[in-house]
């Protein structure tokens, strides 16, 4: 049941409330469901080991940093309803980390974000196709009609960025019949692909040229695979996906002059930002990047937390493909988590497989307790191709994410907390994965958040001195 509300909480988000609710939208069903799905993922807590994760800590931080970008402002009436917007992606983060526990879970959102997505394109292709204006689904009909989705994905690069990250994980779904994955793989991706050409999104397509690179890295080497995903780039530009519109620094230069912008609010409030959401009431438009919003809106403190979380999340990810071959103590592994209080430290990590386990206490199970899980035998090159599968998803979103300004988007948070729970189900399945230590993240983090920003300000210089 607890997975059941998860994926619901995942869906409303996506297709929007009045969508799936109709009249009972007003009702604000959404928070009662987000209630039913926090509540009913309390049984599992004890055995998610949520507490060993980066991630989580990373997410307090971070909702202290947008918190403290209104507080340290004056600007207390703000503070409530950004923490509500941030609430929103921590909870697709936790509930997922908690809930996921199956590979047969990560392919059922997988296939409701496909859904949601596919309603979406048939929606704004009919619009676009029948020349409907105005039209909910269309953007700028009268120029340049591109198709958006509702709510989270209501702007067409938000859901372009959405769609090239959900490409990757239909594989998800790619079954040992050929004549099959047509069907559970090709044809989606084809009509992702086409959603995404009806975006005309720029960031979009050199994600998915990145995506393509990633992907095909391994099978024809990287040096070949980048030379295909730049011809696919001109392939698609030749094809129209931009609209007609130039790709180019000059085409972008009212994005770089908010990056100007944003560097600017950097320099006047470096430690708790101008607020989360307001770059917008300091510029008049958004910056299209989410590292420059980031850092001007929270502040650097709400930066590091920020690079804390994704890098802890590719040190994960990474970890699979350097682990160990499993010893015999590793099923004795899933049933010991270790307090609060042990898990940061080294050498319990180290000795926590030697530990003595008690035999099972019977009990008799209630409306709050729920029957241990069974776990799931998955081989161990599967949970590493679900790794590698979610890592090309998070990168291609994140490659989207520089040209765009989501920082807190919903989806960032939920591919982490599915990769999470994909490291969980290799420990139960007894794949070592190795964790580092909180120290060692937070250096490389602090050094990454200034390497961005000293890259943000180099490319500005460049522009600067080109222009002369």
């Amino acid at each position: 049941m607890n997975f059941f509300f998860t994926l619901l909480f995942i869906t409303t988000a996506y297709i929007t409330p009045p969508v799936l609710f109709g009249p009972l939208a007003p009702y604000h069903i959404e928070i009662v469901i987000a209630f039913l799905a926090v509540i009913s993922s309390f049984p599992s807590l004890n055995n998610s080991g949520l507490l060993r994760w980066p991630q989580t800590y990373a997410t307090i931080g971070l909702c202290l940093a947008v918190i403290a970008s209104f507080v340290g402002n004056g600007y207390f009436g703000g503070a409530p309803p950004a923490l509500y917007g941030f609430l929103i992606s921590a909870a697709a983060f936790f509930l997922t980390a908690v809930n996921c526990r199956s590979r047969a879970h990560l392919r059922w959102i997988v296939l409701s974000m496909f859904l949601c997505s596919l309603f979406y394109i048939a929606h704004g292709a009919s619009d676009v196709y029948h020349h409907v204006n105005p039209s909910q689904y269309v953007f700028g009909a009268e120029v340049l009609p591109r198709i958006r989705g509702l709510g989270v994905v209501n702007d067409p690069n938000d859901f372009a960025q959405v769609m090239v990250s959900l490409i990757p994980c239909v594989f998800l779904w790619k079954s040992r019949s050929h004549l099959l994955n047509i069907f559970l793989v090709w044809f989606p991706i084809a009509l992702l692909i086409t959603g995404m050409y009806l975006t005309h999104s720029r960031g979009s397509a050199i994600a998915l040229m990145v995506v393509c690179a990633l992907a095909a890295r391994k099978k024809i080497g990287t040096v070949p695979a980048i030379v295909l995903a730049g011809l696919l780039l001109i392939a698609a530009l030749g094809a129209g996906w931009s609209g007609g519109r130039d790709v180019s620094m000059e085409a972008g230069s009212d994005r770089l002059d908010a990056w100007s912008a944003g560097l600017e609010m950097i320099k006047s409030h470096p430690f708790v930002g101008v607020g989360a959401g307001r770059f917008w009431d300091f510029y008049g438009i958004t910056a299209h990047n989410t590292v420059i919003v980031c850092a001007a809106e929270i502040g650097l403190s709400g930066l590091i937390c920020w690079v804390f979380f994704i890098f802890s999340t590719y040190r994960l990810g990474f970890a699979f493909f350097k682990t160990g071959e499993p010893d015999e103590k590793s099923a004795e592994l899933t049933d010991v988590i270790p307090s609060t209080s042990e898990l940061w430290r080294p050498d319990i990590q180290k000795n926590v497989g030697t530990r003595q386990t008690s035999p099972p206490v019977q009990s008799a199970h209630s409306f709050w307790m729920s029957p241990p899980m069974e776990v799931r035998k998955i081989d161990h090159d599967e949970l590493r191709r679900i790794a590698s599968i979610l890592m090309i998803s998070l990168t291609g979103f994140l490659a989207a994410g520089w040209f765009l300004s989501r920082a807190y988007s919903m989806w960032l948070f939920l591919y982490v907390g599915m990769v999470c729970a994909t490291a969980r189900m290799a420990n139960e399945n007894g794949l070592k994965i190795r964790r580092d230590a909180p120290g060692y993240l937070m250096r490389w983090s602090i050094f990454i958040a200034a390497g961005l920003l000293l890259f943000v300000y180099v490319l500005l210089r460049y522009r600067t001195l080109t222009e002369r």
